[in-house]
């Protein structure tokens, strides 16, 4: 270190600083500045003046000082940085999984063909209702929906079992869905179809499921009170051949027995429609005449000839014979020589006749099967009282109109 000011180095010998003697009086000092009191002697600089704008003096740097800019600069830590890409790794991992997950479950539970398989379901449990949430049917055009009412497929006596996604194609926004089932102890095979319609849940897919076409079942069936389907009340709009859509089931219809008609009944089992347009499967109700039916309408048949035959009319209104015939000796018209008013009939043999009863099983009709005979007597213009004979074979026909546990005849 230099030596502090107003000391004088010793000897050479020492080869170092001496130091002053003890009871030595340290030396007298003579200062060049100036004397207490005088003003401050003027200085001269080569730098800029005091006045100079932000010149500050500056001390002198201590002994030692080396500035910042000569210090060598401390090395900064990478940690933040890796914590930094570690923590985007992990968000993009994060990312990544999800992205997997959500994809995993939209597939597996959002899907075509879970909505598909959960129709199904909704089938072979029988929950009709459920089934038309997720997919209302496809009624073809112009068919009767009587039959739709879940009532009627709720107590079907076979039902939908086995029913399974077997493929599903996704094109899109649409997707196919291949499916069987089994109906009755046969396989069916069922294609579905499904849209895409935006998001359920912010993440899933709302994958819509379309109906499938129903088939339809042509029912021929009088207009009659007590009609059943599948042990459940049905009546018809009209009698005749009415095409009503169903849902797959087995359809059992029965008719009542009543006095003029035998019970009847047909069945049969039908799935979904294989295609868009479906031909009908034909149901027939074949009911029968009673023998009651029958016998009541021969009887009404001669009631209503014994009544005719109490007219005095040679032609009476609304029976089925009259008077004809020649007077083979003189050529002479029955009808023109004979006397209106005057005329006798007598039916010797009532005909027998066949009836049939008519679709609607509200009327009917009859025929002779087995001719009657009749006679006749009544008086001539010409030849006097009684003085015209005649018979002839009786054969009837018309219709007849079924009223309950009643029945009238009119002749054609």
């Amino acid at each position: 270190m230099p030596p502090r000011p107003g000391y004088s180095p010793q000897g050479e010998s020492g080869g170092g600083w001496g130091q002053p003697e003890h009871g030595t009086p340290p030396p007298a000092y003579s200062a060049s500045g100036p004397a207490q009191g005088s003003p401050p002697p003027a200085y001269s600089a080569s730098g800029p003046g005091m006045g100079a704008a932000g010149a500050t003096p500056q001390p002198a740097p201590a002994p030692g000082y080396v500035p910042p800019e000569q210090q060598q600069a401390k090395k900064k830590s990478k940690l933040p940085l890796i914590l930094s890409l570690t923590a985007v790794g992990v968000v993009i991992l994060l990312v990544v999984i999800g992205a997997i997950v959500v994809n995993s479950v939209n597939r597996s539970q959002y899907g075509p063909d879970t909505v598909a398989q959960e129709y199904l379901t909704a089938l072979e449990n029988q929950d009709i209702a459920a089934a038309n949430e997720i997919a209302a049917p496809t009624v073809p055009d112009g068919a009767n929906e009587l039959l739709l009412d879940p009532k009627f497929a709720a107590a079907s006596e076979d039902v939908i079992t086995d029913a399974t996604v077997e493929n599903t194609t996704i094109n899109g926004d649409t997707a196919t869905i291949d499916a069987v089932y089994t109906l009755g102890g046969q396989p069916h095979e069922l294609t579905l179809t499904a849209n895409k319609e935006g998001r359920q849940g912010l993440f899933f897919d709302n994958w819509v499921l379309t109906g499938p076409v129903l088939q339809t079942i042509a029912v021929e069936l009088p207009k009659i009170e007590g009609a059943t389907v599948n042990g459940e009340e049905f009546n018809p709009e009209e009698g005749g051949r009415t095409e009503y859509a169903v849902m797959p089931g087995t359809y059992a219809v029965a008719t009542p027995e009543s006095k003029y008609f035998q019970a009847g009944s047909d069945q049969l089992t039908v799935g979904f429609s294989p295609t868009e347009q479906p031909q009908p499967a034909s149901m027939t109700i074949d009911v029968q005449a009673t023998d009651a039916f029958s016998t009541d309408v021969q009887k009404a048949v001669e009631d209503a000839l014994n009544e005719c035959a109490k007219k005095k009319d040679l032609e009476p209104e609304g029976c089925p014979f009259g008077i004809g015939g020649t007077d083979s000796r003189t050529g002479v018209e029955a009808l023109d020589d004979g006397v209106d008013g005057s005329v006798d009939y007598t039916i010797s043999k009532q005909p027998k006749v066949s009836a049939t009863m008519s679709s609607d099983l509200s009327a009917g009709s009859f025929f002779t099967s087995s001719l009657g005979k009749i006679e006749f007597t009544m008086d001539s213009k010409t030849q006097g009282k009684g003085a015209w004979t005649g018979s002839g074979d009786l054969s009837v026909s018309g219709s007849v109109a079924i009223e309950g546990d009643a029945v009238s005849v009119s002749f054609f």
